[in-house]
């Protein structure tokens, strides 16, 4: 059609995605994200991303974090502390199905077994103005939840 050089027209809705490879503190830009953790080549090699003060983001912030390297990545809180749950699958027979409640926890260890392959794990994070809730899904082993 005339006049409609250079548009792009996309179908359906795509999220805004963002690869990180550093450890990363989120800030009221990173809203709807999907953040997708890549660890570096050494297995110790973790990302820590670190969520915003509450009082620096609006009511219905969220976002979500997936891990797409077999790393303990972190999700860390400096306050208000984090409440919700966390499912773990126990899809390959690292550690039992299950679900491991977060009630004030400021750290979320997304496994504390160097064995387990947590490519896919992923975690869901909302803030309501107040505080931090937080739905996660595990595939691999445990999380390890750190209370103040």
């Amino acid at each position: 059609m005339a006049g409609q050089e250079g548009i792009n027209i996309k179908f359906g809705a795509q999220r805004e995605f963002q690869l990180v490879t550093t450890n990363i503190t989120l800030d009221r830009y990173d809203t709807g994200k999907l953040l997708a953790l890549q660890g570096g080549v050494a297995r110790t090699a973790c990302i820590t991303c670190s969520l915003p003060a509450i009082a620096d983001v609006d009511q219905g912030w969220y976002c979500t974090i997936l891990a797409v390297s077999d790393h303990p990545h972190a999700v860390v809180a400096t306050g208000p502390l984090m409440s919700g749950s966390f499912y773990n699958s126990g899809s390959l027979g690292m550690g039992m199905p299950g679900v491991t409640a977060l009630t004030g926890s400021t750290n979320v260890v997304l496994s504390a077994d160097f064995s387990d392959d947590l490519r896919g794990t992923q975690i869901q994070i909302f803030c309501d103005g107040t505080n931090w809730f937080v739905l996660g899904h595990s595939r691999g082993g445990p999380v390890r939840i750190d209370a103040p």
